[in-house]
């Protein structure tokens, strides 16, 4: 029997909600990367799809997961295509990112080939260095070809935040996006300029539209609740055995031995299942790939064990990580029961 991730869907339409509601007709994309930060990218599209003004991924493979599931709304592609995936994103109509000279020529080639007008949307680094056109002379450079293009359509302008909760580096960034943007606005007035994921959105830096991902599944990248946004997901697996244990005898894999007599509950979750191979409070010894050993059962008339129950927080602590690492992971290897 597989471990159970419920996905509340109703608090993924209430906090898309939330999120719309603060925009004032700002457009509103809805990032979808990593399954939908593992919460099912075609079941949470089609749950806020009226809410929505688009939809963002990373890979033209999730494009093409919503697209073949029915999906008809505009989906951005953040990251740079390989040349094998041109001919797809083209034919499928998806907004692509772009940001050198070259990747612009081949989709205007294969805009003509194909027959079809190919939407970009420009990304410009700020300072994180990830990817993006460095620098004002390169961007200029960008946009006289593109007014030379046929097929070639820019409709967006872009960066990423480094750290939207320090406001000092945030400030430099916004400095500079903005210098660049008076040249992209002065080259098309409608083009669509976003700086803001969820940290950004929460700053307030709305410009003409934002793309939202973590605090839309119920979380904030500040690591604090935030009144009207709720986690979407939790996840049980299942208590398959005990054992009581004297001081001296041996659990799971090393020959660590246990320093106390205890009663121990194998729970059907190891690292396989998204959590982590390390030792951790309430953890007994390292977990196995398919067990773990806890000292508690939570609920003493259930053999349901809870891993995650509506506190990410709680577990990105607990293992020494962030959000979006545990919520990516944790439903691996669990059926999704959507309510």
């Amino acid at each position: 029997m597989l471990n159970k991730a419920i996905i509340n869907l109703k608090n993924l339409e209430e906090n898309a909600k939330f999120i719309k509601s603060k925009l004032n007709g700002k457009k509103f994309f809805a990032v979808l990367k990593a399954d939908g930060y593992g919460h099912g990218a075609v079941k949470c599209a089609n749950a806020i799809y009226s809410l929505v003004d688009g939809y963002a991924v990373c890979l033209l493979e999730e494009g093409l997961l919503l697209r073949r599931a029915g999906i008809d709304k505009e989906i951005l592609i953040l990251t740079r295509l390989f040349d094998k995936d041109i001919f797809q994103a083209v034919f499928y109509s998806f907004t692509i990112t772009v940001s050198s000279l070259k990747e612009i020529k081949k989709l205007e080639k294969e805009g003509k080939f194909q027959g079809k007008l190919v939407k970009v949307h420009i990304k410009y680094n700020t300072g994180m260095n990830r990817q993006g056109v460095d620098g004002e002379k390169e961007l200029i450079k960008l946009l006289d070809y593109i007014k030379t293009c046929e097929f070639v359509k820019l409709t967006g302008f872009y960066s990423h935040l480094i750290e939207p909760s320090n406001d000092k580096i945030t400030k430099m960034q916004v400095e500079r996006f903005d210098s660049a943007l008076k040249i992209v606005k002065k080259f098309d007035g409608t083009i669509l300029a976003h700086l803001s994921s969820s940290g950004g959105f929460l700053k307030g830096l709305y410009y003409d539209m934002v793309r939202v991902g973590l605090l839309l599944y119920g979380y904030s990248p500040f690591n604090k609740k935030i009144k009207g946004i709720n986690p979407v997901m939790s996840v049980k697996s299942f208590v398959v055995d005990k054992r009581v244990l004297k001081k001296g005898d041996y659990l799971l894999y090393g020959k660590e031995k246990v320093k106390k007599d205890c009663k121990v509950y194998l729970v059907r979750f190891g690292y396989a299942d998204g959590l982590f191979r390390k030792k951790s409070v309430g953890d007994i010894k390292n977990r196995c790939m398919d067990l773990s050993a806890v000292s508690t059962k939570r609920d003493k008339n259930s053999k349901e064990f809870y891993i995650l129950y509506k506190n990410a927080y709680y577990l990105a602590k607990k293992y020494d990580t962030i959000v979006y690492e545990i919520l990516v992971n944790i439903a691996k290897r669990a059926e999704k029961v959507y309510l």
